[in-house]
């Protein structure tokens, strides 16, 4: 292989997650790979024939990735034939075994094989990885190999296996695959969707209500922090791993972007502190804890409903981490929705749900996976005729809900959910057309297809079906008995729960996924599934118990979700149906009505009119199920529940009244308006009256409008989301002259919605613009503490076709240029300048340059800010000039002129303009000045800039400036500067850098002074040097160290880093310190019961760490046993 040579990877879509496995693991030891979907291979557009084609001719080697699958594939046999027409070396990688001699291709016949069919278990597959690259190596004239950086190691590997992750929908190929390429194409229509639910304000809980759509890069910009949530099966996962994708490929090519960290909570350990964790889960030796801080990672964490009996513990722990300094700035939280509540929430956090996918969507995706002919069937099955379904709506009579019809509908909805339709189009295929109905038994068909079809590809094996399902419903519904995580350690599956043989079979089918010493299902749904087979063998009453409900005041107690439910609505999907509801009925019938509206449970009328029956009465005889009842009415979506609903919107209690309209709203039962219209009228200002009026936007009725304009006026605790909810309703239904009544609201966020809407309905006459005119100079207004209420205005004014908008505008911002241009007046000219920055508008650009030269160094200062706002590579030339103008702004900040003009330059963010700033931020640092009213000195404000831009050139400068920086003691801004110095220098992965803040540490270790043996202590465990902490906990040991010194060192390194001896342990049995011995006993109980003596004898320290521990047992060991205790027991 030469150095312009690679090797090209030739795969069968089917086996794609290893394709990419394989392709970055090669990658990362230096070997050049080509393969189409990554960085270097065909994109959007090209001709992919000819691409192909070109590929393989400048290669040097060709993997070719073996299976039945391939061999079918004349795409990926014209590969092999073109490589060995150019004698083009061939490397056969099996991955499944080939059932006759005679199926090699007759171009790798006569060559040796290296065989990954385990490859799923890594100890074989690094073994095997290692034989092909020596055999590459061996094979081919390797020149200038050189083995890439770990970051790049580790984005190579990422990006691989978050394109190699696809779930269920590997087995759905577009029907095409053997006859075009389509692998190589990534416009399958999957692409999701968001609704932001909530956005709180700082301090106010997190009400989860319907708000405005947005796309995925949208959410992205739009938020630094969020919880995703999602109904099981939306793509939480797949989003996430979308956000980490997209984030690996930017950071690729921009060092200054954050750095994708994507961790699964379930995962984390009792007691382990989510800093710890993360630390454990980062690849490289420096802290990622900093970074996190500084907005350089962006951490994205899956599974917040997924810690089993952890949670309480992680969730508090998460939640502090959240609130304190050391916070992340980039972070990304999903859930499932019906899991994220006030327990499981995280405050001040926006909340971004997950869309369904919509019929134009589900009609792409078909057409893409499907033939013509197949799609309309399919789709046929999916979506019954549009007027059964209208008289469905229509009909008030129970035997409709009996009808076919019904169930098709409910296989609508499912259908919505990217898991379950992906599942359903491989039904499809698999089934000859002939669709499950309800999730139960999708999942119940799914599975034993793909059993057959690994048989068929594993002819060999000797797992059955009975046996493989029985050991995997054991599995599920131990971790579920057990209140595990959704992920475990292999050592209480193997040989226990399941025997290997059915285990690795289960991992190729993917359905369990294996790593190192950890296993869990591919997806939690899979999990429900098997555990409902187990509970199916068992019964329900295995499993069932009493409901429990959250409060017991005024009878308005909600039902808790429990943890069989999910499984429960498993079950159902067959003919059993019946008897299983009944059971429910007298146990827990809002548990049964759920059910129904979710598990599409099969039952007949007498069954549903005893449900109903049971349901009615506790709502009427106001029982302890009543509010719960309330709910469940709502979501068997018959219209005949409506009577009994309007006599709950009457009921003295304000939450049932809130109940009551919620699940109105859902039925869209237009004979509710009066009634909600009533409560929204009487109940104004409070909880129930805000529910009566998303449901009156739910169920659509125009005639509603004047109530919906009174709410405009709303007084009380919950006036904002009256109003908003109400100025929303008015604009999707049109409402024009209720709109612009929100316009002259007192409340400013109304007035900025209002506005918004006004341009969406189209200005389309003279008469439409003077509100619109006003709410421009409404510029001291500001909403949401960044947005300004006049930006409404800006953004309708400026969708409008109209020349009388483009006057306004152009008038209004002629006032601001005057302003800026007056004689006199400094305020007024500091504002304008403000203000035309934030308005964004790029034909400002010359008054504002026009001004950099004024007198006035305040009014040359407002000037350079706003254009950093604009963020406008034309000032770049203003902007450089300026860096020599070291006027000072005296009435404001008191910082230089100079100053903000190289932050400008930061914002604007071109090559050009950054070298500028780093330049200019070089010259400056050993400028000792005190400049702004924070008495922070030039010299501090540039060091911090330049680790903050962090391109090759600043390094550069920035490094040896640290290193000198570790001389000065002298203390500014509450912190030596050598304490600074040596903070940012360990954040480098440079060698000169991590030596010297080493060979700095282990002085201040020695020092007298508190606060610098702390500070070069810290920065010897940030370094991560086992020697240099050995160094640490020896120092402890002496006189010099204080009580608190031990305390601060040891909690969050010392215990986290070191396995204590079992030997200390016994001897501390019989320490004079009482406590010491009882915590001693419990360290060696718990040590006992975990099987941890192993660790401990293995995990020997050096002869001095060991005397050191001796000399710390008085007042040390207690923290020290009662740390371990926590975190293991």
């Amino acid at each position: 292989m030469t150095s312009s040579g690679h090797a090209f990877i030739s795969y069968r879509s089917s086996e794609r997650d290893f394709a990419l496995k394989l392709a970055s693991d090669l990658r990362n030891t230096g070997i050049p790979i080509w393969m189409d979907v990554l960085d270097n291979g065909l994109k959007v557009g090209d001709d992919w024939a000819q691409g192909l084609q070109e590929a393989i001719d400048t290669a040097s080697a060709l993997i070719a990735l073996l299976s039945p699958e391939y061999l079918i594939s004349k795409y990926c046999r014209r590969e092999l034939q073109r490589a060995d027409s150019r004698s083009i070396p061939v490397f056969p990688v099996l991955l499944k075994p080939l059932h006759e001699a005679s199926d090699w291709p007759i171009e790798i016949q006569e060559k040796q094989f290296i065989s990954f069919a385990n490859w799923k278990d890594q100890a074989f597959y690094e073994e095997q990885l290692g034989i092909l690259k020596r055999t590459i190596q061996d094979r081919l004239p390797l020149v200038h190999l050189s083995t890439p950086a770990p970051e790049v190691q580790y984005l190579n590997s990422l990006i691989a296996e978050l394109e190699g992750l696809r779930g269920v929908v590997e087995y759905v190929e577009p029907q095409s695959e053997i006859e075009a390429p389509l692998r190589r194409s990534n416009t399958t229509g999957w692409d999701a969707s968001f609704h932001i639910v909530a956005t709180p304000q700082q301090g106010e809980p997190i009400a989860l209500q319907s708000s405005e759509s947005a796309s995925l890069s949208e959410v992205g910009k739009r938020f630094d922090k969020f919880v995703l949530i999602g109904a099981p099966g939306t793509g939480k996962t797949t989003a996430l791993r979308r956000f980490s994708y997209e984030a690996a490929l930017k950071r690729s090519t921009d060092a200054n972007s954050p750095l994708p960290l994507l961790l699964h909570l379930s995962q984390w350990d009792t007691n382990v502190p989510i800093t710890d964790f993360i630390r454990s889960k980062w690849q490289f030796p420096y802290n990622p804890i900093p970074l996190l801080r500084e907005g350089r990672i962006l951490l994205l964490l899956d599974g917040l409903n997924e810690m089993g009996t952890n949670a309480a513990a992680n969730l508090q722990n998460l939640r502090a981490w959240f609130a304190s300094a050391e916070a992340p700035k980039y972070v990304i939280v999903a859930c499932r929705a019906d899991r994220y509540s006030e327990e499981l929430g995280l405050a001040d956090f926006p909340v971004v749900r997950l869309n369904l996918l919509e019929v134009e969507q589900i009609q792409q995706i078909a057409t893409n996976y499907l033939s013509a002919e197949q799609a309309a069937a399919f789709l046929e099955q999916i979506m019954p005729p549009a007027l059964e379904r209208d008289i469905y709506l229509l009909s008030t009579q129970y035997a409709k809900y009996f009808e076919e019809q019904n169930y098709s509908r409910s296989l609508l909805k499912l259908a919505r959910i990217p898991y379950f339709l992906a599942s359903l189009l491989y039904l499809f295929i698999e089934t000859s057309g002939n669709l499950p109905r309800s999730p139960g038994t999708i999942f119940q068909v799914l599975a034993q297809r793909v059993y057959e079809r690994e048989r068929l590809r594993n002819p060999q094996t000797t797992v059955s079906w009975e046996r493989l399902s029985e050991q995997l419903a054991r599995l599920a519904f131990t971790m579920f008995e057990q209140g595990w995580s959704t992920e475990i350690p292999l050592r209480f599956v193997s040989g226990k729960l399941m025997n290997d043989p059915e285990m690795r079979f289960a991992v190729e089918m993917n359905i369990l996924m294996r790593g190192r010493d950890r296993i869990s299902f591919t997806h939690q749904l899979l999990q429900e599934y098997f555990a409902a087979l187990e509970v199916k063998r068992r019964g329900l009453a295995a499993v069932l118990k009493a409901p429990v409900y959250k409060n017991d005041v005024n009878l308005c107690s909600e039902r808790k979700r429990g943890t069989w439910d999910s499984v429960v609505l498993m079950v159902f999907g067959s003919a059993e149906d019946n008897v299983y509801l009944k059971s429910l009925l007298t146990i827990d019938p809002i548990l049964a009505a759920t059910c129904i509206s979710e598990a599409s449970a099969r039952i007949n009328e007498n069954v549903y009119t005893e449900l109903v029956r049971t349901l009615v009465d506790a709502v009427r005889s106001k029982s302890i199920l009543r509010a719960s009842a309330i709910t469940a009415l709502g979501t068997l979506d018959d219209p005949n529940m409506s009577p009994v609903l309007i006599e709950c919107l009457h009921d003295d209690n304000t939450s049932i009244q809130s109940l009551a309209a919620r699940a109105l709203g859902r039925l869209k039962s237009r004979e509710a308006v009066p009634a909600l219209s009533g409560l929204l009228t009487s109940a104004d200002g409070s909880t129930a009256g805000l529910t009566a009026l998303k449901a009156i936007r739910q169920i659509g009725d125009h005639s509603a409008v004047p109530v919906v304009c009174k709410a405009l006026e709303s007084k009380g605790f919950t006036s904002q989301p009256m109003r908003l909810e109400a100025i929303h309703t008015l604009g999707e239904w049109g409402a024009r002259e209720g709109v612009t009544m929100g316009v002259w609201n007192d409340e400013p966020a109304v007035r900025y919605e209002a506005a918004r809407w006004l341009g969406r309905l189209g200005l389309t006459q003279a008469s439409d613009f003077p509100p619109l005119e006003w709410l421009l100079y409404d510029s001291h207004t500001v909403y949401r503490s960044h947005i300004r209420v006049y930006e409404g205005a800006l953004e309708a004014l400026s969708q409008s076709p109209l020349p009388h908008a483009s006057d306004l505008l152009a008038r209004w911002l002629d006032g601001w240029v005057q302003r800026l241009n007056a004689r006199n007046g400094w305020e007024t000219r500091y504002r304008a300048a403000q203000e035309l920055g934030y308005i964004g508008q790029k034909s400002v650009i010359p008054h504002l340059i026009a001004v950099l030269t004024d007198a006035d160094s305040g009014i040359r200062s407002a000037a350079v800010q706003a254009l950093g706002h604009l963020k406008d590579p034309v000032v770049e030339d203003a902007l450089i000039a300026l860096l020599r103008d070291d006027g000072i702004d005296q009435r404001h900040s008191r910082g230089r002129v100079c100053d903000y003009a190289a932050e400008a330059l930061e914002e604007i963010g071109t090559d050009r303009a950054i070298n500028a700033a780093v330049h200019f931020y070089a010259s400056e640092l050993e400028n000792t000045t005190y400049i702004r009213m924070a008495s922070r000195p030039v010299y501090q404000l540039a060091t911090e800039a330049l680790a903050r831009i962090k391109t090759p050139e600043a390094v550069k400068v920035l490094i040896p400036h640290l290193i000198r920086e570790l001389d000065h003691t002298e203390e500014y801004s509450f912190e030596r500067r050598c304490d600074t110095a040596a903070r940012l220098l360990v954040e480098f992965s440079s060698a000169e850098a991590r030596a010297a803040v080493k060979a700095w540490a282990v002085r201040e270790v020695e020092s007298p002074d508190k606060i610098a043996r702390l500070n070069g202590a810290s920065r010897l465990i940030d370094l991560g040097d086992q020697q240099s902490v050995e160094k640490v906990l020896i120092n402890l040991g002496s006189a010099k160290f204080m009580r608190q010194d031990v305390s601060v060192l040891c909690f969050p390194y010392v215990v986290a880093r070191t396995s204590m001896l079992r030997e200390q342990m016994e001897r501390a049995r019989y320490h004079a310190n009482p406590v010491v011995r009882h915590y001693a006993e419990q360290f060696l109980a718990a040590a006992q019961r975990l099987e941890l003596a192993n660790q401990f004898d293995s995990a020997r320290m050096s002869p001095s760490l060991a005397a050191s521990f001796v000399k710390l047992y008085p007042r040390l060991l207690p923290q020290l046993i009662w740390w371990w205790l926590r975190r293991k027991s």
